[in-house]
């Protein structure tokens, strides 16, 4: 592959590399205007990570993400380094929806992952990763305050829907605080929701197009007093 991807790659940047990809529109608004989720933002906030860390991506949230926290069975492994990981079921291919029972996702696979998504981690991890957060060993109490701000309830990307602060959905009912991000994609379904005051943090995982989202509901039912 020619050109700045293969450059940025080649000085191990990948996520400066997929810059390259990233269409250049005009801007749909000014910045700070409104909310927009946006999958190419984090692969920008991957690029300015390796820019000032003058390090990977990878190797940046290895030493300062997955090692504090504890995460020993997370990490960005590429397409041909997977070997124990769930295999993922779906009714999607790399050209889209498919009829038929599921079947396997490698087809829609990346090479390997970055800022995005694309890692790979277990739920006992991603507990981790909540309760590092809670007990501010991964940042800073002032930074995480920051992080958590809802600016409005327009900031969650549709109507209705949880709000987002700074990566984070942030949400409160009957006076129960709790954050968390979910994602997924053809056979990949994940979401964890942290709940600060009650030191819980919630995980589901599934190798299902959606299966995460049931699993969700049902934990949040039994757990969350607020449900």
């Amino acid at each position: 592959m020619a050109g700045p991807a293969a450059d940025a790659r080649s000085i191990g940047s990948p996520c400066a590399g997929h810059l390259f990809w990233i269409p250049q529109p005009q801007l749909h608004h000014r910045s700070g205007a409104r909310f927009e989720y946006s999958n190419s933002g984090f692969v920008v906030l991957g690029a300015i990570v390796e820019a000032k860390a003058r390090c990977s991506y990878f190797d940046y949230v290895r030493e300062h993400v997955f090692d504090p926290a504890g995460m020993r069975s997370s990490g960005f492994p590429t397409f041909d380094e997977l070997d124990e990981e769930a295999v993922g079921y779906t009714n999607f291919t790399a050209l889209g929806a498919v009829a038929g029972p599921r079947r396997p996702h490698d087809d829609t696979l990346p090479r390997r992952g970055c800022a995005p998504g694309g890692g790979y981690c277990s739920a006992e991890d991603l507990a981790r990763f909540g309760d590092a957060l809670m007990r501010d060993t991964l940042v800073g109490a002032d930074v995480k305050a920051a992080l958590l701000e809802v600016r409005g309830n327009d900031w969650s990307g549709r109507p209705g829907g949880t709000p987002y602060a700074h990566v984070f959905q942030v949400e409160s009912e009957q006076g129960v605080l709790n954050y968390g991000h979910g994602g997924g994609g053809p056979g990949i379904s994940a979401f964890m929701d942290v709940f600060p005051d009650q030191g819980l943090t919630l995980v589901a995982l599934s190798n299902y197009d959606a299966g995460a989202r049931m699993i969700r509901r049902e934990l949040r039912r039994i757990f969350w007093p607020a449900a």
